[in-house]
């Protein structure tokens, strides 16, 4: 299962990390994995981009925290009910349903449902970015051809959708064709030079080709546009210090450890900085 960092959120959505923060805080989506940092499941990714439409809408933070207090008295088994949820607005008022069971935000059921059903407003209504999560959860359950389609379908409607070409990419560097992967790379780079994560993959498929001094730039590159991408700070000290830079190297393991004191290379970059100064 892929577990995402508020970090990875924020470069997936398009949210800024500070908006993230202010929901994580509010305890409005469960965290999978809470150690040191919270990581998120796919469904957590989901309820994160839900709770930022819901409040673009006009919904405060504190209405949507009392929403969810609701929700768990009337429904204590879903586990991340702004993703497990349908969410839809009927009048001024939010309804909220799964299954056969439909009740306000308020915590009210309604019975007889089925009349009102007609001035029913589905506030998400099915758009590329509906269908971006559609891929995603796809690609999430390992339906990668499946996953492959509608990525391929999204580049038809928006040529433009640069994270369509970046997921497209990595699914082809999954499956060993470097070649499609790194066209899918260029391609989102020519729509958006600054994307951190395609500057990032294409890094990691030069180094992978053997290609050092290229990978260098994009992971550079990465950083630039996103200073906290601890692993691009990773991945160009291990280049730094293979190529002998090893004061930069040096910079580049410093960075990371302070941004990822507990992340997973963070004991390993301890013993690299311990044998660095013991030289």
């Amino acid at each position: 299962m892929r577990l995402f960092s508020l970090k990875d959120i924020s470069r997936l959505l398009n949210i800024p990390y500070k908006c993230l923060i202010k929901i994580e805080k509010a305890e409005l989506v469960v965290p999978f994995k809470r150690d040191k940092e919270s990581l998120f499941d796919f469904k957590g990714v989901v309820a994160f981009r839900t709770i930022k439409e819901l409040y673009d809408k006009g919904l405060s933070i504190n209405r949507l925290r009392q929403c969810l207090q609701n929700l768990k008295k009337l429904m204590p088994s879903v586990y991340q009910p702004f993703s497990e949820l349908k969410i839809s607005q009927l009048g001024n008022e939010l309804i909220l349903s799964k299954d056969d069971k439909v009740f306000t935000s308020e915590g009210q059921f309604i019975i007889n449902f089925e009349h009102n059903k007609r001035d029913l407003i589905t506030l998400f209504p099915k758009t590329v970015d509906t269908l971006f999560f559609e891929a995603l959860e796809y690609e999430e359950k390992g339906f990668l051809k499946k996953a492959k389609e509608i990525y391929s379908s999204i580049i038809k409607i928006d040529s433009e959708y640069v994270n369509a070409y970046v997921n497209l990419g990595n699914i082809y560097y999954w499956e060993g064709d470097l070649e499609e992967a790194e066209d899918y790379y260029i391609k989102a780079l020519r729509i958006d030079p600054n994307h951190p994560e395609a500057n990032y993959n294409l890094a990691n498929l030069l180094e992978e080709r053997g290609d050092i001094k290229k990978a260098i730039l994009f992971y550079i590159k990465a950083i630039y546009e996103e200073p906290s991408f601890a692993d691009a700070h990773f991945n160009l000290a291990r280049l730094f210090d293979k190529v002998g830079e090893k004061d930069n190297a040096l910079k580049h393991w410093r960075i990371y450890l302070s941004l990822e004191p507990y992340g997973k290379w963070a004991d390993y970059v301890r013993k690299i900085l311990e044998e660095m100064r013991s030289d």
